[in-house]
C-alpha cells in the first residue's frame, strides 16, 4: 500500500507499508512515513521560517511462530520529527467602558 498528499506550502507526504510471509514459520512487515511542509510564518526578529514540518518515521515488525502455542513478535521504530517552532500573533486589545 502507498498513499499520498500534496498542499499548500510545499505539503507533500507519503506513507508506505508492505507485510508479508517470510518463509512457513516466519513473516514481516515494514512501515513507513515522512511528511515536509514549509513554514507560513516568519519570525520578524530572525528570519527563520515557523510552523514548518520535518518528519520521518520508519517502523518494522518480525512475527516468529517458534511452536504452535508461542509466537514471538520483534520490532523497532525510528521516528525523526523536526519543527521550527510555534507562532504566536498578538492583537491590539480594547477595552471597553461599561456604561
Amino acid at each position: 500500500m502507498l498513499s499520498g498528499t500534496v498542499g499548500n506550502y510545499d505539503l507533500w507526504n507519503i506513507k508506505g507499508l508492505i507485510n508479508g510471509s517470510l518463509g512457513n514459520t516466519v513473516a514481516g512487515r515494514l512501515s513507513a512515513s515522512v511528511k515536509e511542509r514549509d513554514g507560513y510564518a516568519d519570525n520578524i526578529t530572525t528570519g527563520q521560517e515557523l510552523q514548518d514540518e520535518d518528519n520521518t518515521s520508519i517502523r518494522g515488525q518480525l512475527l516468529f511462530d517458534a511452536t504452535e502455542n508461542l509466537s514471538i513478535l520483534l520490532g523497532a521504530d525510528y521516528s525523526d520529527d523536526e519543527q521550527s517552532g510555534n507562532c504566536r500573533h498578538l492583537g491590539n486589545l480594547e477595552a471597553s467602558a461599561a456604561a
